[in-house]
């Protein structure tokens, strides 16, 4: 089953990644929702982007030590994935149930003509 994770930008700057050439921002201090698979795949690069610019870290609240970082990877992502729960299952619908449905609603008579029917 999907899952759908609340994606937090603890950043006061605002933070873009792609994912199949597709941009995605996500402002600073904002949580948004993401299917799983892309809310992991901008952590990757939000995580990497904190570990790169020291300056990030006093705003994260995150320790120096000799100038290296005191948390991991862990702890950062636990400051990006607020919450995370399971996409509704949707029913799909067989080609079969879509055509039929289809052809009900060609042959369905328009609203005005109802109308005129039962006015007369």
């Amino acid at each position: 089953m999907e899952k759908i994770i609340s994606f937090h930008n603890p950043l006061k700057e605002d933070f873009k990644f792609k994912w199949d050439s597709c941009p995605y921002l996500v402002k600073a201090g904002e949580t948004i929702q993401f299917p799983d698979f892309l809310a992991r795949h901008g952590a990757k690069h939000l995580v990497d982007y904190i570990i790169l610019h020291k300056d990030t870290w006093g705003e994260l609240g995150i320790e120096r030590a000799n100038n290296n970082l005191t948390v991991g990877r862990d702890e950062l992502y636990s400051k990006i994935f607020v919450e995370e729960k399971a996409l509704p299952k949707v029913e799909k619908k067989t080609e079969k149930e879509k055509l039929k449905e289809t052809v009900d609603e060609l042959n369905k008579e328009p609203k005005e003509f109802e109308d005129l029917q039962t006015n007369q």
